[in-house]
């Protein structure tokens, strides 16, 4: 691929970068004080959950009991934001010609360790979330039981930007033996 073709294809991945940056950033300031408005005054909210669609009656009654999912559906969004971040800055980096530097393997391994967090905390929301309607939807008790469905998939992406953060350390040091022996 020549030099042209590879800072082409930088900068259109930067854009996408920029628009998910963006606009993950502008749902998230949208997307909070809608929540809490529909939690406050909808009387009645039809829920799809694996198939299944549930109502839940007076919904305004009970937002303490949805304020722990509500608090982890907000959380892993901000978490993707950071991974979203954390990534532009890589790639800003790799815009400027600074692939292997230690700002990388920082980031990469940051990145690594939100996957894993997001991988916790999706566990605990899919938890939350059959948990609260088990227990506030009168017919899905038969139906759906509360399990910890782990996300293999966000754990081996974690494990994977991890290796990836280590080969770009490995670079580091391969690059500077090699303007040392010159």
């Amino acid at each position: 691929m020549s030099a042209m073709n590879q800072v082409s294809s930088i900068n259109k991945f930067m854009t996408l970068m920029n628009i998910l940056w963006y606009g993950g950033v502008a749902f998230f300031l949208l997307f909070v004080p809608t929540l809490f408005l529909i939690v406050l005054f909808t009387n009645q909210l039809n829920i799809e959950y694996h198939g299944i669609t549930m109502t839940v009656e007076n919904v305004s009654s009970h937002f303490l009991a949805l304020l722990p999912i509500i608090g982890l559906a907000l959380t892993i969004m901000g978490v993707i934001l950071g991974i979203i971040f954390l990534f532009r800055q890589v790639v800003k980096n790799v815009q400027k010609g600074d692939v292997f530097i230690f700002k990388n393997v920082i980031h990469m391994r940051t990145i690594a360790g939100l996957f894993f967090i997001i991988s916790i905390l999706s566990t605990l929301l899919n938890f939350g979330v059959s948990l609260f309607l088990t227990t506030h939807v009168e017919t899905i008790d038969k139906i759906l039981s509360p399990t910890f469905d782990i996300s293999y998939g966000l754990l081996f992406g974690s494990i994977m930007i991890f290796l990836i953060a280590e080969v770009f350390k490995y670079g580091i040091e391969i690059e500077t033996d090699s303007k040392l022996s010159i």
